[in-house]
């Protein structure tokens, strides 16, 4: 991967008020480019294997800069985690 992408990935998310520091950001840099990988990994898989299932499942995902209560959209709950 290009230096100047991950750089260019770096001034923006140092934009991001809800982040501080650069061990923050590296942290999620890191799950970024993982799970961009993986994602493109599973297209692959899913074509070539009939009855592929993700072991990965989203159960909720932030939508908002700042993490609030009201900012976290969540899924359907299957691992019981949410009462």
């Amino acid at each position: 991967m290009n230096l100047n992408i991950i750089k260019s990935i770096q001034k923006t998310m140092r934009k991001d008020t809800g982040v501080d520091g650069d061990a923050q950001r590296l942290g999620q840099l890191v799950w970024m480019l993982f799970l961009k990988i993986f994602d493109d990994r599973e297209t692959q898989w899913e074509l070539l294997q009939n009855n592929y299932k993700s072991p990965l499942k989203i159960i909720e995902a932030q939508v908002g800069s700042i993490l609030k209560e009201t900012d976290i959209v969540r899924f359907q709950d299957i691992y019981g985690r949410i009462n």
